[in-house]
Formats: structure tokens, sequence, C-alpha cells
């Protein structure tokens, strides 16, 4: 996973941004291999951070695992059960209550970078104040990609 902390801004951009766009007019299928890059990179993220992260304020990273492993469990889901709904073999409901828990896991793994990112700049505990543009910024993560990527290359440079 130490590869998706070593790419330049441009190059993470070019990854989660420029090939999935070319690829999902080429072919859907392959379109969605983003999203599993995407998530890829907020493990590697999340993961790295907490390490570089002093261990009296680093958070536990069972939660954040969780989070991510029931995100990526949720497309594969989802994208089954939309088969299924069409085929009027599966409620709805299956659905709704899906869709909540998802939004919660990954409202909790960016929540965790961002949290992360934060400590391990300033060897402080987070506050709400600087915690949620850099939510903000990896939700939105084909703008926040040219902000994020250029200081997790920084920590892991010097956490190598």
């Amino acid at each position: 996973m130490d590869v998706f902390l070593k790419l330049k801004a441009w190059q993470m951009f070019m990854l989660l941004v420029g090939r999935p766009f070319v690829l999902i007019l080429l072919l859907f299928p392959l379109g969605l291999m983003n999203v599993w890059l995407f998530f890829a990179w907020l493990w590697a993220m999340g993961t790295a951070l907490n390490a570089y992260a002093p261990s009296d304020l680093r958070p536990s990273l069972r939660l954040f695992r969780m989070s991510i492993n029931y995100i990526v469990l949720y497309f594969v889901i989802a994208l089954t059960a939309v088969t299924a709904i069409n085929n009027g073999q599966l409620g709805k409901a299956f659905i709704l209550l899906l869709i909540p828990l998802h939004l919660m896991g990954m409202f909790y793994g960016l929540f965790f970078i961002a949290k992360n990112l934060i400590i391990t700049e300033t060897r402080q505990k987070s506050t709400l104040k600087n915690l949620l543009p850099l939510f903000v910024l990896i939700w939105v993560y084909p703008f926040g990609i040219w902000f994020i990527q250029p200081r997790i290359n920084k920590l892991h440079f010097l956490h190598r």
C-alpha cells in the first residue's frame, strides 16, 4: 500500500479521476475499478497516518478497518442487490438499510483520516475547526487530492 503514499498529486489525480473517466466512457465494469482504488487509497492513508501519529493521541484502527471493509462489502452487495431488485427478488427496504450504514462507514473513514492527518502533522489533538476542511477535501477527492496527497507524501517521506 506504500505506493499510494509515494504518488505525487497529479499521479493520484490521474489514477483516481483521469483514468476512470476514460474507462467509464469505454467500459463500465473497468470503470468500477476506480471505486476499489479509492478505497485502497483511503485504507493506505488511514493505516499509515495512524502508524505515524504519536501513540498517546492515536485512535484505534479497529473501527476504521471495519468501516472501510463494510464500504467495500456494500458495493459488492449493492451491485448484486440492484440486479435482484430489478428481477423482483429482493425488497427495496434491504437497500434502504444498507445506504445509511454505508454513509456512516464512509463518514467515519474520512473523519478518521482527517483526524490522523492533523494529529500526525501537529502532534496535538484535532479540533472540529481544523478537521472539517480536511474532511471535505478528502470527500471531494478530485479536488482534494491536490491538497491532501502532497501532505501525505511529506509525512511518508519523514517517517520512512
